[in-house]
C-alpha cells in the first residue's frame, strides 16, 4: 500500500538535533537542509543510518535531491571529524 507521502504529498518530518521540522513534500535539494536546519559553514550534514556497521549517508550542501522520509535524523560535523 502507498500512503500519500510516498506519492509526494502530505507532509514529511524529520528530526535534526532532536529538533522536529517538517517539510512540505518528500524531496529536497541538500541545500535546502543545510538552509532550513542552520548548518554552519563549513560543516558537513549526515543522515544517521541504521543498520549495524553501516556509515552515515553524508548530505552534499549542493542540489542533489535528498529523499526524505518520516523520522530521519540529521545531525552535522565540523571539518575534519570523521562522519
Amino acid at each position: 500500500m502507498v500512503d500519500e507521502q510516498d506519492r509526494g504529498g502530505g507532509k514529511t518530518h524529520v528530526f535534526y538535533k532532536k529538533t522536529k521540522y517538517e517539510f512540505e513534500t518528500n524531496e529536497v535539494a541538500g541545500s535546502v537542509l543545510y538552509e532550513r536546519f542552520g548548518i554552519p559553514t563549513g560543516n558537513k550534514l549526515f543522515l544517521e543510518v541504521e543498520g549495524h556497521g553501516e556509515p552515515d549517508k553524508y548530505i552534499p550542501n549542493d542540489a542533489t535531491i535528498i529523499h526524505l522520509k518520516n523520522g530521519q535524523h540529521y545531525y552535522d560535523l565540523p571539518p575534519g571529524t570523521v562522519g
